[in-house]
């Protein structure tokens, strides 16, 4: 039998726009003992980089949804198995499976045995609907719409494979009713309230 490496990933598990940017910078600052540039912190990645895939994955397209989804598990492996600290890594991928369109097999999207836990931000979701449109630069109708899908994702971009998020209900479901990963779970108001 081969000895696994220890559990090193930390994931900090939020819908979109519900504080995770927010949530890395007061970690790197609590990490290092005081303010950091951001962009230099190391301990803090985003799980759908495409610098990871191409590190970490087979080599095949990030462009075809299923494909890049099933790298997924090898990416968080190889990652896990070069960290030599916690890492804390981003995502606003659902926990669970997820069968691309025209499949019938749902594809495993972590893996639990390179997690040591997760944070798990939860923020008002009117809130959310707001800031989403902003950032997509979407009507807030069409942000809400795009929240209660359960199939929703965000597609690929320029340094990003597309990410599973589903529902804003369902994303938070399926981390808090999840028995893999032991997590925590925070208001994003809360920090603002009592931040220490």
């Amino acid at each position: 039998m081969t000895d696994l490496p220890p559990k090193r990933l930390i994931w900090i598990a939020s819908y979109p726009k519900s504080g995770s940017t927010w949530t890395r910078h007061f970690l790197a600052s609590l990490l290092t003992g005081g303010p950091v540039k951001f962009d230099e912190f190391n301990r803090t990645l985003i799980c759908n980089a495409r610098t990871l895939y191409e590190r970490y994955g087979d080599g095949s397209s990030l462009d075809d949804f299923a494909s890049a989804l099933r790298q997924r598990v090898a990416v968080q492996r190889g990652l896990n198995a070069d960290c030599t600290d916690y890492m804390f890594v981003k995502t606003h991928v659902m926990y669970g499976a997820y069968a691309p369109k025209g499949s019938n097999e749902p594809i495993v999207l972590f893996d639990a045995q390179s997690a040591a836990g997760a944070i798990v931000l939860v923020r008002n979701p009117f809130d959310v609907a707001a800031s989403f449109a902003n950032h997509l630069e979407f009507p807030i109708n069409v942000a809400v719409e795009l929240m209660t899908q359960p199939n929703a994702i965000l597609q690929a971009g320029k340094g990003s494979a597309a990410t599973p998020m589903s529902s804003w209900s369902h994303n938070l479901t399926s981390w808090v009713e999840q028995p893999h990963i032991p997590f925590r779970v925070f208001r994003y108001e809360d920090f603002f309230l009592e931040p220490q």
